[in-house]
């Protein structure tokens, strides 16, 4: 490290050290980081979900404040131009997940004093912080193999995630609110007609947006329609949706729009049970819709759209 930037190699070595993994991806290969920080990441988590009090906070706090500080170092170095602009989106990327964790323990200790303003003032910070993120990930480094910019995929991203889905609950449990629970910030919507699905959640993981499947059979009367609507006008590459009983399909069309008005037909075709659609369009709205004159009773198994 010392011979790439003779200057901020130590802040780049903190870095390195949590950017090896690659993240989810089609070959399901991953590779180790955050080596020494991982028993300290597994006891912190271990000791949050079991009520326990925290031993290792000023450890995590400080491998938090480490990330946040290395990062404004080597974005402001000059040692080594060439190389910094190479891995700018991932250092500018890093610099926020630190952010987010240290915003994370003050959400931990505002719930430990039962400080219910100063929980959810970093709650709603946190949820900032992951909209940063998400705008790095789908602006930067948009190549087709592998787009996007991810930065401690391995064991700093999940602890943060979980630890804020636990703290979450516990404060909402504790306090009677109702503060949204999903680690994974999500700037889409869900777009429906049908009153049942309403108030049904969806969930952004590494560009799949899936609609949280209810339990209950849905009543799709005639023209009724469920997808989803995004925050803008985006790539989608490819969806796939199951109904069951698998005799409703026949009587749902898939069609997507840019404006909500003008609609276009996307053909689908059945592969082992579920119903697949290759898209490769710019569109904003992507619904399922009943197009006969009859009622539908249905459950829905699963809807999932590949967003570019």
């Amino acid at each position: 490290m010392k011979v790439v930037m003779p200057e901020s190699y130590k802040a780049l070595e903190i870095f390195a050290s949590h950017n090896s993994d690659l993240g989810a991806n089609g070959h399901r290969y991953r590779r180790d980081e955050s080596v020494k920080f991982s028993p300290i990441a597994d006891a912190f988590l271990k000791q949050l979900e079991s009520e326990q009090p925290i031993s290792n906070f000023d450890s995590v706090q400080k491998k938090f404040q480490s990330m946040v500080e290395a990062s404004y170092i080597l974005l402001n170095s000059t040692d080594n131009l060439v190389l910094l602009n190479e891995i700018r989106p991932w250092v500018k990327q890093f610099q926020l997940l630190g952010q987010s964790g240290l915003t994370l323990l003050n959400m931990y200790s505002a719930l430990q004093t039962k400080q219910a303003d100063d929980f959810e003032r970093s709650y709603k910070a946190l949820i900032a912080i992951k909209a940063q993120m998400y705008a790095i990930d789908h602006t930067e480094n948009q190549n087709p193999y592998q787009p996007g910019v991810k930065t401690g995929t391995l064991i700093v991203e999940p602890l943060i995630d979980s630890s804020f889905i636990y703290l979450t609950n516990t404060f909402n449990t504790e306090f009677d609110k109702h503060l949204k629970v999903e680690a994974n910030y999500n700037p889409h919507k869900l777009y429906t007609n049908v009153v049942q699905l309403q108030n049904q959640q969806t969930t952004l993981r590494d560009r799949n947006l899936a609609l949280n499947p209810p339990l209950e059979v849905i009543q799709f009367t005639p023209h009724s329609y469920f997808g989803f609507e995004l925050q803008e006008v985006a790539r989608v590459s490819k969806m796939s949706f199951k109904l069951l009983p698998m005799s409703a399909h026949k009587n749902l069309k898939l069609e997507i729009s840019t404006n909500g008005t003008d609609w276009t037909t996307i053909p689908t075709e059945e592969r082992k049970e579920i119903m697949q659609a290759t898209i490769n369009q710019a569109t904003k709205y992507i619904r399922i819709i009943n197009t006969t004159s009859e009622t539908i009773e249905a459950k829905i198994d699963h809807v999932k759209v590949e967003v570019k």
